[in-house]
């Protein structure tokens, strides 16, 4: 009893990238089960802020109203697309976690940063949350990137919740 009134809650960051765990889910015939995932965050810690980042033009596909997303606390962050040749877009979801997710290792309060995708790019942020000596966790499906889950360790990997359409 002592000793837990002394333990540090953790607080925790989530980012999902929703592009990217929603079109592996749907290889599946499944999609990301949002109630679940959330429960899945609170059993790690308090959930400081969780983000869904998506690119604006695919907001349609996401459970939004009566009981969706923004009623079990997630927040949307619309990732506008970026030119990155003079005829080709590319969205910045990416970017825009893992500058993000950068910022909040500014608060000392933030213990983990959950990434829910199967992108490589996220090794970045992984690499930077380890650097700071705070727990970095993923989840993910079968088509998580070997070298992000290299980088993170299998420990720190967990499946993405999903269910069926």
């Amino acid at each position: 009893m002592f000793k837990k009134l002394f333990e540090k809650k953790r607080k925790i960051v989530a980012f999902v990238d929703y592009e990217n765990i929603a079109s592996a889910a749907i290889e599946e015939g499944k999609i990301l089960d949002f109630k679940k995932l959330r429960s899945e965050l609170l059993k790690i810690g308090k959930i400081e802020f969780a983000f869904i980042c998506i690119p604006a033009d695919r907001i349609y596909g996401l459970p939004i109203g009566n009981g969706g997303v923004i009623d079990l606390g997630f927040h949307i962050l619309l990732c506008p697309k970026r030119r990155i040749e003079s005829d080709k877009l590319e969205d910045s979801v990416d970017i825009h976690i893992i500058q993000a997710g950068l910022k909040f290792l500014g608060y000392n309060e933030i213990t983990d940063v959950v990434i829910v995708s199967n992108d490589r790019h996220m090794i970045e942020l992984a690499k930077e949350v380890q650097n700071s000596r705070r727990e970095v966790i993923i989840f993910s499906t079968d088509k998580i990137s070997s070298a992000l889950k290299r980088v993170v360790g299998q420990a720190n990997i967990r499946p993405a919740p999903l269910q069926s359409k």
